[in-house]
């Protein structure tokens, strides 16, 4: 069972969509001391979905009913020098963990590959795939 789990949740789609930038890129590797980590927290308001009396008669009133959520998450910031001597400043995605828990998970991993689009550098993939669950 946990064969079929594993084979279902570890094909990624990202990892679809950059898999010629990750065979045909040039592959720059950043250590934990070179990236930035970037908090960012973001305040997303959902609807209630389950209604009660209370609120249908609230929202006939114009009254709206949400609930507030908090999310805590981070990007990475790499610089590097190109070919022509110019700094490039790389941003990851989006990446839903705090501050400490990613920087627990980089120091671990010492080092994150970055592949760049040699002909378009505005193209690039940060392989954090480390960061996304396994099952065992």
């Amino acid at each position: 069972m946990f064969d079929f789990i594993r084979k279902y949740f570890s094909h990624n789609k990202q990892d679809d969509k950059y898999a010629g930038l990750k065979k045909n890129g040039k592959q720059l590797l950043a250590r934990f001391d070179d990236l930035q980590i970037i908090p960012s927290e973001e305040q997303i308001t959902l609807p209630i979905e389950d209604t009660t009396r209370v609120q249908m008669l609230d929202a006939l009133a114009g009254k709206e009913h949400s609930q507030e959520i908090r999310r805590e998450g981070c990007y990475l910031v790499y610089a590097y020098k190109d070919s022509a001597g110019a700094v490039k400043k790389l941003v990851s995605p989006y990446i839903g963990m705090d501050h400490a828990t990613l920087s627990f998970k980089l120091l671990a991993q010492k080092e994150i590959s970055i592949y760049i689009n040699p002909v378009n550098t505005e193209e690039y993939y940060f392989d954090i795939s480390f960061l996304l669950p396994t099952f065992p």
